[in-house]
């Protein structure tokens, strides 16, 4: 008998948390009490990326389940990526299905023995059979009900039909009554990350970023999991946004991270989510010149849409950007910029952190603005401003004198405490304008560090790296 026999369970437990992947496989060969103990931790968090020269290891994980359900209640934490590359080559759109006929037969059987109608099971093994991506990854989603947590790249969500039999059928909004249906509830789901990168492909072109407008019914269905507390997802604007059921829907949702969507369906959204407290939202126009959608952001659409959110919002940022689809053809594209400005940061009375592009507060002439305090919500702690959007407009902001005078005007009035009298700090994220900038001018700005009694941060840094949903902060910059 080894030392480890000897052992409790509880020093077991202690010694395998320090164990890497491969210690815990060796450590799970030598007993059968060893290989249960470490066996909780090996499957506890999955891990795979799918790259050229390997396929995804959904079909071989599958497998393992089937012949030892028991795996299946150990998993909590799926992350699955990609990697095109140094090229940024696609991956094959389509994967190819196990050539045993039994093993798909077996996979088959999980899904006609769910009890969902048998249009849907016919269909989802059709996409398995003419290898969708999905369809295997829906079949183990199903499979584990004890799953907390989802990671998957975008390549992993280029098709979702299968996806979305299996969430309307799990979270029960099939509107079916009396049927049994059995699949993984997903009560234990609290974390979804659809993000991943933005899809982009170049060519002799130019560039094109992947379009996927169905994709948003498959995320939407996760406003119903019982007890989601965080989303992050970056879709396709479907133009006019329809919803994948007639079920009520008041989501648990506490944090909130969306990328590409357009202001207006935001709103749809986000009256769904009462007790939202950190939203991130990535405004983001992929420009094609034969577009209908206009590029530019309505303010006053923005405005109503955040109405929804503004009696339990902690934490806010926004991000702005263009990105023509064909560097061809930037000659052509129509006007861009935005309409209007933020105007209903005031009401959110319980918001103590923003990240926005001052265009967002300011607009375009800075003479027709009141001045930035009566802009801002009156409990913020941490306010955080970026050039997004300066681009896209002819201004009066080309000059960072003219902003350094506006900021000076509103430090310098006392008011700004009755306004915000819980500010403690300011940053200010300008790119094209710290590149510029003598640093008289920057010393300027960080001058009013010392005047005002506001911790002020200037830099050329970007906040935001493109296309990233979690708004990944500047080196050293946290948000609590």
């Amino acid at each position: 008998m080894s030392p480890l026999d000897a052992a409790s369970d509880d020093i077991l437990r202690a010694i395998l948390d320090e164990c890497s992947q491969r210690e815990l496989y060796q450590l799970s060969l030598v007993s059968r009490r060893l290989r249960v103990l470490a066996e909780s931790r090996l499957y506890s968090t999955i891990q795979s990326t799918w790259t050229h020269t390997t396929d995804p290891i959904t079909f071989l994980l599958l497998r393992s389940i089937l012949a030892r359900p028991v795996l299946a209640s150990q998993i909590r934490n799926l992350v699955f990526r990609s990697d095109r590359g140094r090229m940024g080559c696609d991956l094959p759109i389509k994967i190819s299905p196990p050539t045993d006929e039994e093993e798909l037969m077996k996979i088959f059987a999980v899904i006609r023995g769910s009890g969902i109608p048998c249009e849907d099971a016919t269909l989802w093994t059709k996409e398995i059979r003419e290898g969708s991506i999905d369809a295997p990854l829906a079949v183990l989603l199903s499979l584990l009900p004890n799953l907390t947590s989802i990671f998957l790249d975008k390549d992993f969500t280029r098709t979702s039909t299968s996806f979305r039999i299996m969430l309307k059928h799990a979270l029960r909004t099939d509107g079916l009554t009396g049927v049994s249906v059995f699949i993984s509830d997903l009560t234990s789901l609290r974390k979804v990350n659809l993000s991943g990168v933005l899809h982009i492909t170049t060519n002799g072109r130019g560039i094109t970023v992947q379009k996927n407008p169905k994709l948003i019914l498959f995320v939407l269905l996760f406003l119903y999991s019982p007890g989601i507390q965080h989303l992050s997802a970056i879709v396709d604007d479907p133009g006019s946004l329809v919803w994948p059921t007639n079920t009520a829907c008041s989501s648990t949702l506490t944090s909130l991270h969306l990328s590409k969507i357009r202001e207006g369906n935001l709103g749809q959204i986000l009256s769904h989510c009462p007790n939202l407290q950190t939203l991130s939202y990535f405004w983001y126009v992929d420009e094609d010149c034969s577009s209908p959608l206009l590029p530019f952001l309505d303010c006053q659409s923005l405005d109503y849409s955040l109405s929804y959110v503004q009696t339990s919002l902690k934490l806010l940022r926004i991000a702005a950007d263009f990105q023509p689809t064909w560097i061809d053809c930037v000659d052509l594209l129509p006007p861009r910029g935005m309409i209007g400005t933020i105007t209903t940061l005031p009401k959110f009375l319980l918001l103590e952190k923003l990240e926005i592009p001052f265009f967002l507060l300011l607009g375009p002439e800075h003479s027709a603005n009141p001045m930035l305090g009566e802009l801002l919500p009156p409990n913020l702690r941490q306010l955080s401003l970026t050039d997004g959007l300066a681009a896209a407009e002819e201004d009066e902001w080309e000059d960072p004198q003219k902003f350094l005078l506006v900021l000076t005007n509103w430090l310098a009035d006392s008011t700004w405490k009755t306004h915000t009298p819980q500010l403690e700090t300011l940053e200010l994220y300008y790119i094209d304008w710290y590149r510029q900038m003598t640093e008289e001018s920057r010393h300027q700005f960080k001058d009013l560090d010392e005047r005002f009694g506001v911790r002020v941060k200037v830099t050329g840094e970007n906040p935001n790296q493109f296309g990233s949903l979690l708004f990944p902060r500047a080196k050293g910059q946290k948000w609590s």
